[in-house]
């Protein structure tokens, strides 16, 4: 028991960084072997499961039991943290953006195709068609498999919460920049991006799971619900509605585990780039320029927001109790 305890109350918030690093090489290694294997998928996926679940326990274990924990995390001025926010938000109305423009071009066929009842003129074959033939659009099959997930009247709804979640983030940036403090003053908008990335979970289920099996979306539904976990937690951080013991572990886990299966799935694309077998994974499952800025908005922020408040909080407790002993020390001598 003693031994137990003296681990535990070595074990920092930077150990949850430090097991996310080396959970990197071996995901990677695992991920090599499972493109490269000729092993049955479900053994492989298995096997992929069961490393990715230990790998998370451990993070979040780590995260949990750190003796450093600062439950007064404050989001002060950053210029870096600023400038990640700001990226995210840019990154959010370009993505938009896409969705604006797949409803213009789509728009049309999906109502015509609902009134119409007839479900197989909306297809990704017949969709493709539509826009190379009919419209004479020349798009990559990247672009039209993400607006086509979305099309209709769908796609306008995402658009719309996503420009408000990337106006979220980008007052986040000014008041990380500025210091004023806007989203603690109206902490809802603060929960926007929450609402955006569970709209994206929502919709993910609807569309996603009809064209692919489950084992090939799990990146997918691993990603957005480590994202889901670290803006709940962000948006309580950054409002100034709660910090506790609790949040941090959530905020810290789930953006780490977030960033780490953006690394892996963007490690994915270039292997499978580089043994020419592309079209061999499913184009939903590989990392969005949007999922990449986001991932690495969250390092940043964990690095320089979270990580130096609780060293700071571990180096005052340390010198408290220094102190202490000292003052015991004293009286025992003064008897």
């Amino acid at each position: 028991m003693e031994v137990l305890k003296k681990i535990k109350s070595g074990i920092k918030v930077r150990h949850a960084f430090l097991i996310a690093a080396a959970a990197a090489v071996v995901l990677f290694t695992v991920q090599l072997f499972k493109l490269l294997s000729t092993a049955p998928d479900y053994w492989l996926n298995g096997l992929f499961g069961v490393v990715f679940a230990v790998i998370a326990i451990a993070i979040i274990s780590a995260s949990a039991l750190a003796q450093d924990i600062n439950v007064k995390i404050q989001s002060k001025k950053s210029l870096l943290v600023a400038i990640a926010f700001a990226a995210v938000g840019l990154a959010l109305i370009a993505d938009a953006v896409v969705y604006f423009y797949g409803y213009s071009l789509l728009g049309e066929l999906y109502k015509t195709a609902e009134l119409a009842k007839n479900s197989s003129v909306t297809t990704f074959t017949s969709v493709k068609e539509y826009l190379t033939v009919t419209n004479n659009v020349t798009l990559s099959d990247d672009f039209i498999q993400r607006i086509y997930m979305l099309g209709g009247v769908k796609s306008l709804w995402y658009a719309i919460v996503e420009l408000l979640a990337a106006a979220s983030f980008l007052l986040g940036a000014y008041d990380l920049y500025t210091g004023k403090g806007w989203l603690k003053k109206h902490p809802i908008a603060a929960l926007v991006p929450t609402i955006w990335v569970c709209l994206r979970m929502v919709l993910f289920f609807m569309y996603y799971t009809t064209i692919a099996r489950l084992s090939e979306s799990l990146l997918d539904i691993l990603f957005i619900s480590a994202l889901m976990i670290f803006l709940f937690g962000l948006a309580r951080l950054i409002s100034g509605h709660e910090s506790s013991k609790k949040v941090i572990v959530s905020t810290v886990s789930g953006g780490l585990l977030a960033a780490l299966i953006t690394v892996l799935a963007s490690f994915t694309r270039y292997i499978l780039i580089i043994l020419g077998k592309r079209d061999t994974f499913p184009i939903h499952a590989l990392p969005s320029v949007l999922d990449l800025v986001i991932s690495v908005a969250i390092v940043i922020y964990l690095l320089a927001v979270i990580l130096p408040q609780c060293k700071a909080e571990a180096l005052s407790e340390a010198e408290s109790t220094v102190d202490e002993e000292a003052e015991e020390a004293a009286e025992a001598v003064a008897e």
